[in-house]
C-alpha cells in the first residue's frame, strides 16, 4: 500500500513540477511574457469572465519583476521534479509547495475580489488548490501508513 501511495504522490509531484516549469517559462523570458499576458487576457474576454484587463508592464523594473517571478516559478518546478526522484528523503519540498500554493490561491481570490483582477486568473487558483490538496492528502496518508507500520513492529513513531 505504501508503495502505491508513494507512486501516486511521485506522479503528482512530477506533474506539478513539469506544469510549473512549462507554465512559468514564458514569464521568465523578456520576449515571451507579453504574449502570455495577451493570451490570458484574450481567454478572459472570450469567456466573458470580467475583471480588469491584463496589461503587461512596459517599464523596465516591472518587466524585470515579471521575469524574475517567472524564473522563480520555473525553479519551483525544477525543485518539484528533483523531489519526485527521491520523495522519501525530500518530502518536505512538496509539503512546503502545497502550503505556498494554498497561500497563492487565497491571494488570487483576494485580488480578484478586492482589486477586480482578470477572472481567468482564478483558473490558476483552482489548479493550485487541486495540486495542494493532492500533495497534502498523500503526505498525510503516507505519514499514517508509516506510523502504523512502525507501531506494528514495535518501533517508535
Amino acid at each position: 500500500m505504501e508503495n502505491a501511495k508513494m507512486s501516486s504522490l511521485r506522479k503528482w509531484v512530477l506533474g506539478a513540477g513539469i506544469f510549473n516549469t512549462v507554465a512559468a517559462f514564458p514569464l521568465a523570458m523578456p520576449f515571451l511574457y507579453k504574449h502570455y499576458y495577451v493570451l490570458f487576457d484574450g481567454l478572459n474576454r472570450a469567456l466573458r469572465l470580467g475583471g480588469k484587463e491584463l496589461a503587461p508592464p512596459i517599464e523596465g523594473a516591472n518587466m524585470l519583476f515579471i521575469n524574475t517571478a517567472g524564473l522563480a516559478l520555473c525553479l519551483v518546478g525544477l525543485m518539484l521534479i528533483y523531489a519526485s526522484m527521491n520523495l522519501k528523503d525530500r518530502i518536505g519540498i512538496p509539503f512546503l509547495n502545497a502550503v505556498a500554493r494554498l497561500i497563492f490561491a487565497i491571494l488570487l481570490v483576494y485580488y480578484t475580489a478586492i482589486q477586480d483582477v482578470s477572472r481567468i486568473l482564478l483558473s490558476l487558483a483552482m489548479i493550485d488548490l487541486v495540486i495542494a490538496t493532492a500533495f497534502i492528502y498523500y503526505i498525510l496518508v503516507l505519514k499514517t501508513t508509516i506510523q502504523e507500520v512502525k507501531a506494528s513492529r514495535g518501533e517508535k513513531a
